[in-house]
């Protein structure tokens, strides 16, 4: 009889142990559903930015074009912009936007390296950008300057360095404050998918 009672009292622990088991597999499931869920949601916004800028480029390159034939400007001016856009643009679909296919199949570990290596690429994306951005701008102010009717009957021979300085000063820290923003805000998001995938995974959390 006492055998018996032993051999009832571990089949009913073993019981309990698979139970508990079981509940810790599937809470288990669920939470990497969730975060991967978490994942796709706060990354969303970068796939939007990216469609974006499919969208937008074609108009800017147009008018830019249009501007060049309605007030002499140099033509080179739009082919330059083009040039360099749309490299820069498909180039973000690898280091901006983040692939729905990573967060879905890729491995947690995975998941990590890839969002590091982003984080990388992007960086030195970005200061190329906006390193080649300057002198464009600055061209680009001269150019429209020089050839727009209104602005010639409006700034004088002698006015004119002072004038092209001031507005191609404030012309870049309009467009290099739009790029830092953008780049810090995608980096912090690559930053903090990388630390709660890291806590999840209960490995190490990944600092590039």
């Amino acid at each position: 009889m006492k055998n018996n009672n032993i051999q009832g009292d571990s089949l009913s622990e073993l019981r309990e142990g698979l139970k508990s088991l079981k509940g810790s597999l599937n809470s288990g499931v669920i939470s990497d559903r969730q975060i991967r869920q978490a994942m796709k949601s706060k990354s969303s916004w970068l796939g939007k930015v990216v469609v974006s800028e499919f969208i937008v480029l074609p108009l800017i390159i147009l008018f830019l074009f249009g501007m060049a034939h309605s007030t002499g400007m140099s033509i080179w001016l739009p082919i330059t912009f083009a040039v360099c856009a749309i490299p820069d643009a498909v180039l973000d679909i690898r280091t901006l936007a983040i692939s729905k296919k990573w967060i879905q199949s890729d491995t947690i570990h995975t998941l990590i390296q890839k969002l590091i290596r982003q984080k990388k690429e992007r960086q030195y994306q970005t200061i190329i950008g906006s390193v080649l951005v300057c002198p464009w701008v600055i061209w680009f102010i001269y150019e429209y300057i020089k050839c727009d009717s209104m602005m010639k009957t409006i700034i004088s021979a002698d006015s004119f360095g002072w004038v092209w300085g001031i507005i191609s000063v404030v012309a870049l820290l309009v467009a290099e404050s739009i790029i830092v923003i953008i780049y810090r805000k995608a980096q912090a998001t690559n930053l903090e998918m990388i630390k709660q995938l890291g806590s999840f995974d209960e490995c190490q959390v990944y600092q590039p």
